[in-house]
C-alpha cells in the first residue's frame, strides 16, 4: 500500500527522467504483445470492417453537440 502519494509521484517522474528511452526495447516489446495477441486471436478477424456500424453508432452518441455560449 502506497502511503504517500506525492512522494510515490515524484519517485515516478524522477525514475522516467532518469532513465533514458531504449527504442530496441520498445520494439522487443511491441512484437512480443503482437505476437501473444495473435496467439489469443485477438487480431485474426476475416473483415477488417466488422463491427464497424457499434464503433460509428458509440461515436455518434459521444459527440453531440452542445449548444453554444456566448463569449465573456
Amino acid at each position: 500500500m502506497i502511503r504517500d502519494i506525492t512522494y510515490w509521484n515524484q519517485w515516478e517522474e524522477d525514475l522516467q527522467r532518469r532513465t533514458p528511452v531504449d527504442i530496441e526495447q520498445n520494439f522487443r516489446l511491441m512484437d512480443a504483445m503482437y505476437q501473444e495477441a495473435r496467439q489469443l486471436g485477438i487480431h485474426e478477424r476475416l473483415n477488417p470492417l466488422d463491427g464497424l456500424e457499434a464503433i460509428i453508432l458509440y461515436a455518434k452518441a459521444i459527440n453531440v453537440p452542445s449548444p453554444t455560449r456566448p463569449a465573456v
